[in-house]
């Protein structure tokens, strides 16, 4: 009787102590669950907070380019119809108040060529304050303003720039280290020297501008020093062919001086540049003078009129230059001639665009492709716009191109679509 009633009270024992057991294990589960919890939600907070905050600096976007172009040129046959594609995609970042990252990745292919993947075109730290702007990196920048002898919007620079100034006063300037190589080949033997082709190369080039602004009017100078001819490289791979043969850089230095101010209601322009002038043994034998000037004012109805004349001799070709990036879509001015053009821009119905071009260039040298009176030049565009971000644009060139024997002429029908993101 006592084992039983012993054996009782134990059972009514645990079903009392198990209930409340389960009790408080599921309130120690429940606040250690909660305080979990709570900690977690903070650290996502934390989180999403320096997500947020780091976003707010950050700002991506990019383009994409679709064309199809026919270009025509009495140098280069058969004529060729192209489709290519080209594409951007940017990244800037603000470290802080006063230092920015900006990175810049772009891929250029033709249709049914191989695909060249995206490459690092540009990227640039930069540092800001109210009287300091500097560039360290690789970056397109041009110091003078009508870019002849230091334009790099077609090479970027690879070193770093500056800019300062006051109310009346500018000063800016850059290093660029530029490598390439420097080969000369007469057609039979593989040779470094002034016969045959010649590939000339630049790097260690430094330049400064110096300004005095005034509220009419603006006057500068420009000086650019540049390693025109081998490198230690070329020179070391030249002794590995002739071990006698020497190879010594050469410095190019050349000037600028240029001046702005507000004329018969429109912004004028003007840069005249002197050059070094070399024979074909790299004696230097004096130099060439070449000059711009721009006259641009902006027209009723929301229209403007540009005007641009010029004159480059045929021994006036500074490596770094607008002149060097004559073959694009917007510019007819080339090397070794002279030349007057006037530009019209019109806004026509709602979205659409027309911009063009058209003068008359002179040729200096005389080429199987030239003849002794000016030639016609001529280039349109009408872009149509479908929103801010996309548009489509249809364009004629009719103009010269560079060639090995002078100038060439040729004709391009191009139709592009481009939309930014």
């Amino acid at each position: 009787m006592k084992t039983a009633l012993f054996n009782q009270r134990k059972h009514a024992l645990l079903r009392t102590l198990l209930p409340l057991f389960l009790f408080t294990a599921i309130l120690l589960l429940f606040f250690s669950w909660r305080a979990m919890g709570a900690e977690s939600a903070s650290t996502l907070q934390k989180r999403l907070t320096a997500l947020e905050t780091r976003w707010g600096h950050l700002q991506i976007g990019g383009d994409l380019s679709l064309s199809a172009e026919y270009f025509n040129s009495h140098y280069n046959k058969p004529h060729s119809m192209s489709f290519a594609e080209n594409s951007h995609l940017y990244l800037d970042a603000q470290v802080d108040r006063n230092f920015r990252l900006y990175l810049l990745l772009a891929q250029e292919s033709t249709f049914g060529s191989t695909n060249i993947p995206f490459y690092l075109d540009e990227v640039s730290f930069r540092y800001l304050n109210p009287q300091f702007l500097s560039d360290l990196g690789r970056f397109r920048f041009t110091l003078d303003p009508l870019g002849l002898i230091a334009d790099h919007s077609t090479v970027p620079v690879e070193g770093i720039a500056f800019q300062t100034g006051g109310d009346s006063w500018y000063l800016g300037g850059y290093y660029s280290r530029q490598l390439s190589s420097y080969f000369l080949n007469d057609g039979e033997h593989f040779t470094f020297g002034p016969a045959g082709t010649n590939t000339l190369r630049s790097d260690d080039e430094i330049a400064f501008r110096l300004a005095f602004v005034q509220p009419k009017y603006m006057a500068g100078i420009t000086v650019s020093s540049l390693n025109n001819g081998a490198s230690r490289i070329a020179d070391r791979e030249a002794r590995k062919i002739d071990a006698s043969v020497t190879i010594s850089p050469q410095r190019i230095n050349s000037i600028a001086v240029d001046f702005g101010l507000e004329a018969h209601g429109g912004n004028l322009q003007a840069e005249a540049a002197w050059y070094p002038r070399f024979d074909r043994d790299g004696n230097r034998t004096g130099g060439s003078v070449g000059w711009l000037i721009s006259w641009a004012k902006p027209l009723p109805d929301a229209a403007g009129f540009t005007a641009k004349a010029w004159s480059f001799p045929e021994a006036f070709t500074p490596y770094y230059s607008i002149i060097g990036a004559s073959n694009n879509h917007d510019n007819l001015m080339i090397g070794n001639s002279s030349g007057l053009i006037g530009e019209y821009q019109k806004n026509l119905a709602k979205g659409w665009d027309l911009r063009t071009q058209t003068g008359l260039i002179y040729l200096n040298n005389e080429t199987p492709f030239s003849s002794d009176s000016p030639d016609l030049v001529f280039s349109s565009r009408l872009i149509k716009s479908f929103s801010a971000l996309t548009s489509l644009e249809m364009g004629f060139d009719w103009g010269f191109q560079p060639v090995d024997s002078g100038e060439a002429r040729y004709s391009r029908f191009i139709i592009k679509t481009t939309t930014f993101f």
